[in-house]
C-alpha cells in the first residue's frame, strides 16, 4: 500500500515532464539548446546539447529528469553510450548538486573578488547555536533538574580538563585539542562549532582552524556513537535503575540525540534529556571562560594596544532564545521547528567547512585526538555511571 502511494505522487512530476517535452519541441527550444550548447556539454560531459532541458529538470526532480531522458532515447537524440552518462550523471553528482543547492550550504561558500567568503560560516554557525537555545526549556532544568545541573558543571569541567591533558600529552595541537575536549565535554558537534566561535586566530591560521573544527566535529560524532551503542547494550547488564541509566547516558554520551536514543531505549528518556540539557547549558559558560584562556595562554593574533576577549556575545541570543522559549506560549508551540531550522543552519554551516577541508591533513592528524576523545569517554561514562548510582 505504502509503495503504491508513493508511485501515485510520482505521477504529478512525471506529467509535468511529458508537457514539457511537448512545449519546450513546439517552440523548437531543444533544437536551440543543441545549438548553443552542445560546444559546452560534448566535451565536458559527453552529452548533445538537447539533454541540457533534462539536466536541468533532474536537479529539481529526478523523474522529470527520467521522463525527459526517455523521451530524447525514443526520439533518437542519445545514443546508448550516452543514456549510461547521463544516467551516471543522474544517480551521483545530479544528487550532490541537487542537495548541495537546496540546502543552503552554497550560501556559505560564496566569495566577492576579493576571495573572501559573502557570508562567513561564523554566521550559520552563531544562527544555529542561538536557534539551539529554544530547545533548553530554562523552568524544567531549574525544577525537576535541579539536581543536575551541579552534576553537569562537574562532568563538564573535569570531561574538558581530562580530554585536553590527554591530548596534549599526546601531541595534539591546542586548538584542536580544546574543540576535542569541548565537543566530548558538553554536547558534540554544537559544542564544537560554539567554542570555535570563541577563538580568535590570524588569516593565515583560518584554514588550518577549519580543519581542526571538522576534524574535532567527526571525532565527537564518531566516539557519540560508539559509545551510545555501547551504553545501550551494557547497561541493562549493570544493575542500575532505569533513572540511573538514564543519568548515565545524559550525563556521558556526547550528542542530545545520542542521550535522547539511550534514555529512550532504557525507558528513562525524559531524565536523560534533562540531564543532557544541563550539560548543552554549561556550553555558556565553557565559551566564556576558554575564549579568555585562549587569549591568554594561545593568542596569536596580533594586538592592537588594548586588550581583548572574543567574548562569544551569540551566546547571550542562546540564553535568551532559552527565556522566550520557556515562558512565551507562542514560541513553545513552535519549538520543535525551531530546534529542526536549527539544526539545518548547523548542518549547512558544517557542511561548508567541510567542502574546504584538506583531508591529508585530518588523515595525518586525526588519530591522536581521537585517543584522547576515547579514553576520555570511557573515564566519563564510568564517572557518570557512579555518580547516577551515588545521587539517584
Amino acid at each position: 500500500i505504502d509503495g503504491f502511494v508513493f508511485a501515485l505522487t510520482l505521477v504529478p512530476s512525471i506529467m509535468l515532464a511529458t508537457a514539457m517535452i511537448a512545449v519546450f519541441e513546439y517552440y523548437g527550444a531543444i533544437r536551440a539548446a543543441t545549438r548553443v550548447l552542445n560546444p559546452i556539454l560534448r566535451p565536458l560531459m559527453g552529452l548533445p546539447g538537447s539533454t541540457s532541458l533534462a539536466i536541468v529538470a533532474s536537479l529539481q526532480s529526478t523523474d522529470a529528469g527520467a521522463a525527459l531522458t526517455r523521451a530524447l532515447k525514443d526520439r533518437g537524440e542519445l545514443t546508448e553510450d550516452e543514456v549510461s552518462i547521463f544516467a551516471t550523471f543522474q544517480m551521483t553528482a545530479d544528487a550532490a548538486l541537487g542537495n548541495f543547492l537546496a540546502t543552503g550550504v552554497v550560501f556559505f561558500t560564496l566569495k566577492n573578488a576579493a576571495g573572501d567568503l559573502v557570508v562567513p560560516t561564523t554566521i550559520g554557525v552563531c544562527l544555529g547555536i542561538i536557534l539551539l537555545g529554544f530547545k533548553l526549556n530554562l523552568a524544567v532544568l531549574f525544577t525537576q533538574g535541579i539536581k543536575c545541573l551541579p552534576i553537569a558543571a562537574v562532568v563538564v569541567t573535569l570531561t574538558i580538563i581530562v580530554c585536553y591533558a590527554i591530548a596534549r600529552k599526546l601531541g595534539v595541537d591546542p586548538m584542536l585539542a580544546i574543540l576535542t575536549a569541548g565537543g566530548t565535554g558538553i554536547c558534540g558537534a554544537a559544542a564544537v562549532m560554539g567554542l570555535a566561535g570563541s577563538i580568535k586566530v590570524p588569516e593565515d591560521k583560518q584554514d588550518e582552524k577549519d580543519n581542526d573544527v571538522t576534524m574535532a566535529v567527526a571525532i565527537v560524532a564518531i566516539m557519540g556513537t560508539v559509545f551510545a551503542l555501547l551504553e545501550i547494550a551494557l547497561g541493562p547488564l549493570t544493575g542500575m535503575t532505569k533513572d540511573q541509566l538514564g543519568i548515565t547516558a545524559g550525563a556521558s554520551l556526547h550528542e542530545i540525540a545520542h542521550a535522547v536514543a539511550g534514555g529512550d531505549a532504557f525507558g528513562a528518556v525524559d531524565i536523560a534529556t534533562i540531564m543532557k540539557l544541563s550539560r548543552v547549558l554549561m556550553l555558556v559558560f565553557a565559551a566564556i571562560i576558554i575564549a579568555i584562556w585562549w587569549e591568554k595562554k594561545h593568542s596569536e593574533v596580533q594586538s592592537t594596544g588594548k586588550k581583548t576577549v572574543a567574548f562569544p556575545w551569540f551566546m547571550l541570543g542562546f540564553i535568551g532564545a532559552s527565556i522566550i522559549g520557556t515562558f512565551v506560549p507562542f514560541v513553545t508551540s513552535i519549538t520543535p521547528q525551531l530546534v529542526d531550522f536549527a539544526y539545518i543552519v548547523l548542518g549547512m554551516a558544517m557542511a561548508a567547512l567541510g567542502i574546504n577541508v584538506n583531508f591529508k591533513a585530518i588523515a595525518s592528524k586525526g588519530k591522536k585526538p581521537m585517543l584522547a576523545s576515547f579514553l576520555t569517554s570511557i573515564l566519563l561514562m564510568c564517572f557518570a555511571a557512579g555518580v547516577a548510582m551515588l545521587f539517584f
